[in-house]
């Protein structure tokens, strides 16, 4: 068959496999920012919102959220330079990444099967002469079932979830660059894939850490395309070759945990019993598996089960490892097995985090979007596999039964995609799905609270929280809102009760410190103020807000020297306030230090303050 029609062939499917996932998300161009991370990502973070050096290097050299994922944080700055604070750009952004990853995993799959089908042919075992669109349709047929899977809603229509596109974005090409570099003839062309594999796989790690499991893949990698003879053959060669990849994966990795220190624990990670505890990563592995198979009754926030259906899908799933096992001497045992394992690696660090009693959230789809990449390599297989042998016997009638099973699945998958979609489409819509879903957790009535108080909707929102503190007595969170509430309609005694309860579930929740000090400044009480914020800095001596406000209390007393130290503090833990860049830089400027105040006035008008740049047009100086 001509090479020119191999070629129109790939085109067709790559179009497809590009086209339809615009085709089944476009209405996500036009969902709103969320209250779900998208505030302190991207439109509540200073950090992103410029692209001056300083910025560039705050995101390299510190970690954001309890987390470090520079090439993340870059992407967002970019979108923000070009977008702004408009959604639609944003979500462009991750429609368009959704896309090519759903193209190079079309890439991915072919280079697998072709490498594969070598492997046999190598052996004299080849299942027959391949027919030369089988690859290429097999290959894009798993692209368009993982484009339109439901399970990737998540990633897509939430701007947050832009580290697991970029990880992927990164780890596909990352694995196709190291199968070239284990295939190709010439050591010249080895040695490129092999650096570019490694520089991939450092800007994954870089987007998401979870990444720095994938050294163990590529082992799988390994034993999927050798025969078992050269096994052992190349066993040394196999593990010299992952030297480089685990150094990152150990470096970045060993940041993560000291940047993910202090992550909150969740209540439903918190009530599970030790029995639950070990029943919890065969139920993850099984769930995740049972939603790739069967994806209904999908929600944004998941719940623990009860320990009958932890039981149930543990005893669904044991087995099935077992008698894989058992057969694993069949090709196709062998197969299921390693990209089961590949994905099982791909999710263990959130089954870590569930056992270990930490993270917010122990299960969501989108920790499968990378994960379930090697699932639709596995279908890819499949259906190449029984399109070969089965060519000859289907004839025109089977491959049209084929093609029409692949079509009805792709609008199945696409038609359930649509009718989950609106569920992100507004932080209103989300919070009240999540309410009629999960009506036992608090989340959903804290954060729908926060959207009606951000709609200037305060009474409306105090129902709201008070339902989620009786969903969870333990929560500040709720506590703390409606003391917000209450500040805002002027009982500031309600609020201050509500403050108090905030900190007898929490004693080191400094936002409450904080707040009471606020409400002891408005009735005139300053020593109280102060004791207040003083309270704040021995539970984080780094709170930003507190310092600055001291400041403010010794600036008012005329004592400029405390007050600049104290904003000096402020500004050293969070270097991108606003607030702090003005208050530092007046101070300096009354005490003769007028370089320096004029180099923070053009900080903080860099980062939009109207009032900074009032102050140096005032002496005809630029920002």
């Amino acid at each position: 068959m001509s090479l020119g029609r191999q070629r129109l062939l790939f085109v067709l499917c790559a179009i497809l496999v590009v086209g339809v996932p615009f085709l089944v998300y476009q209405d996500a161009l036009d969902f709103e920012f969320l209250n779900y991370d998208d505030d302190i990502y991207i439109t509540g973070n200073p950090v992103v919102q410029s692209l001056h050096y300083r910025h560039l290097w705050a995101m390299v050299s510190q970690g954001y959220f309890r987390s470090y994922q520079p090439v993340t944080l870059l992407s967002h700055a970019i979108d923000y330079a070009i977008w702004g604070a408009q959604p639609r750009g944003h979500h462009l952004t991750n429609l368009l990444l959704h896309s090519a990853n759903s193209l190079m995993l079309m890439g991915l799959a072919l280079l697998v099967l072709r490498r594969r089908s070598s492997v046999w042919k190598s052996a004299g075992s080849a299942p027959g002469a391949s027919a030369w669109w089988i690859p290429i349709v097999a290959s894009a047929t798993a692209a368009l079932l993982f484009a339109v899977h439901p399970l990737r809603v998540e990633s897509v229509a939430w701007i947050s979830d832009r580290k697991d596109l970029l990880m992927t974005l990164f780890l596909i090409p990352s694995c196709g660059a190291y199968l070239l570099s284990r295939t190709t003839d010439r050591q010249r062309g080895r040695t490129l894939w092999y650096v570019l594999s490694v520089a991939l796989f450092l800007c994954a790690v870089l987007a998401k850490t979870v990444a720095v499991v994938l050294p163990v893949a590529l082992f799988l990698l390994d034993l999927l395309l050798l025969l078992r003879e050269r096994w052992k053959a190349e066993s040394r060669t196999m593990l010299r070759s992952k030297i480089p990849f685990l150094m990152v994966s150990l470096a970045l990795g060993l940041v993560a945990i000291v940047v993910g220190a202090g992550h909150t624990m969740s209540r439903f990670v918190r009530d599970l019993s030790f029995l639950e505890l070990l029943l919890v990563p065969a139920y993850s592995l099984g769930i995740y598996l049972i939603r790739t198979v069967m994806p209904l009754e999908l929600t944004p926030v998941y719940t623990a089960p009860s320990l009958l259906v932890l039981a149930a899908v543990t005893a669904a799933i044991v087995p099935s490892i077992v008698v894989l096992v058992r057969y694993r001497r069949r090709p196709a045992a062998q197969y299921i097995l390693l990209a089961g394992t590949a994905f099982l690696l791909f999710v263990l660090p959130t089954m870590v985090g569930i056992v270990a009693k930490a993270g917010i959230q122990p299960w969501a789809d989108r920790y499968v979007y990378f994960a379930s990449v090697p699932l639709f390599l596995l279908l890819a297989g499949g259906a190449s596999v029984l399109l070969e042998r089965r060519r000859g016997r289907w004839g025109r009638l089977g491959a049209g039964t084929a093609t029409a099973l692949a079509v009805g699945a792709v609008v199945l998958s696409g038609m359930l995609v649509r009718e989950f979609l609106p569920v992100w489409s507004s932080s209103d819509h989300l919070w009240r799905t999540v309410i009629e879903d999960s009506p036992e957790l608090s989340h959903g009535y804290n954060n729908l609270g926060t959207v009606l108080m951000g709609r200037g909707e305060v009474r409306a929102a105090l129902p709201y929280y008070r339902i989620a503190q009786d969903r969870d007595p333990s929560a500040p969170g709720p506590w703390y809102n409606m003391g917000l509430a209450y500040t805002q309609l002027g009982v500031t005694d309600s609020a201050a009760r509500c403050y108090q309860a905030a900190l007898a579930c929490d004693s080191a929740f400094v936002d409450a410190y904080t707040a009471l000090g606020t409400l002891a400044l408005s009735s005139g009480d300053a020593k109280q103020a102060h004791r207040y914020y003083e309270a704040a800095l021995l539970q984080d001596p780094s709170y930003a807000k507190a310092h600055h406000n001291i400041g403010i209390l010794y600036y008012q007393r005329g004592e400029r020297s405390e007050a600049a130290r104290h904003f000096e503090r402020a500004v050293m833990s969070e270097p991108f306030s606003t607030r702090a860049l003005l208050s530092l830089g007046v101070v300096y400027s009354e005490t003769g230090q007028h370089q320096k105040a004029r180099a923070l006035f053009r900080d903080a008008a860099r980062l939009g303050s109207s009032e900074a740049r009032q102050l140096l047009a005032a002496e005809h100086a630029a920002w």
